[in-house]
């Protein structure tokens, strides 16, 4: 699976009878199976149910996961990105689009991972300001604001 999910799920942690044949279902979803031959085969009513139970149970697993082995898979998922980039990146260089292209998902992969996207987006602020007064005191209202006053 590589991702911190796997230390959970392979630690069995997740035990109930639901998480047991949604793990199941998981598995044969990661095999390459519909979900609708996912759900006939564990026993689900529809597909819609096999997949909804399936997540619920990524979403259980993902709250039992410590934080060492999420900085571990973050770790690892980054160091991927890295081989990935360090692999396209001269012909990215040298023009080939194809390149360039694959190159820009892996940043922006990297910037989503590390939560950079989320920053840029929360530290872009407009405020608006009116100061009044002669030249002098617009200077200090201004200077004031500028140092967060």
């Amino acid at each position: 699976m590589g991702t911190e999910i796997e230390a959970v799920l392979s630690k069995g942690e997740l035990t109930s009878q639901a998480d047991l044949r949604a793990r199941r279902a998981h598995e044969k979803r990661l095999g390459g199976f519909s979900w609708e031959v996912v759900a006939s085969e564990i026993g689900y009513n529809s597909p819609e149910e096999a997949s909804v139970s399936v997540r619920a149970y990524l979403g259980r697993a993902v709250m039992r996961v410590s934080e060492q082995t999420r900085a571990n898979s973050l770790d690892k998922e980054l160091q991927r990105l890295d081989t990935l980039q360090s692999a396209c990146w001269d012909l990215a260089l040298q023009g080939d689009l194809k390149a360039i292209e694959t190159s820009i998902k892996i940043i922006n992969t990297r910037a989503k991972l590390l939560g950079l996207e989320q920053m840029a987006q929360t530290n872009v602020a407009q405020q608006t300001i009116l100061i009044h007064g002669n030249k002098e005191e617009f200077i200090e209202k201004l200077q004031a604001v500028s140092k967060g006053a």
